[in-house]
């Protein structure tokens, strides 16, 4: 069993999605740099069941495979429903994962999240 950010898996989710903080940073030392992602100072599980888009890890300032597979973790996290997740990561990538600055490491809390979340269904609602 492997625990990542507040979920235990193969086991029950022991927290809520409430007042969660979403961290990405970003070690120097390495060359090139490595970046990882926590929950509440946990590591965040990259969701590679649902898709794995980029086993190398997570990234963000872009639209590659690595910031997909992170907005795929942070909605998977956060939502803890995959079926949402999967009709909304890549649209969340595009309004805010991409939009991250590449060299700087960032913070996003649990209703910052929502609030997004909430902009994506809306849309989507709106264009159907």
């Amino acid at each position: 069993m492997r625990i990542y950010g507040e979920k235990v898996y193969e086991g029950t989710v022991v927290f809520s999605r409430e007042n969660k903080t979403y961290e990405g940073v970003i070690r120097p030392i390495n060359v090139p740099q490595e970046r990882y992602v926590t929950v509440n100072g946990l590591e965040l599980n990259p969701r590679h069941d649902l898709r794995n888009h980029s086993p190398d890890g997570f990234n963000w300032g872009y639209s590659g495979s690595g910031p997909t597979q992170l907005a795929l973790a942070i909605l998977a996290d956060h939502l803890n429903n995959d079926e949402e997740v999967l009709s909304l990561y890549t649209k969340f990538r595009d309004i805010f994962v991409s939009k991250l600055e590449m060299t700087k490491g960032w913070t996003v809390t649990s209703s910052q999240i929502q609030q997004i979340v909430d902009l994506l269904s809306t849309a989507d609602v709106v264009n159907s």
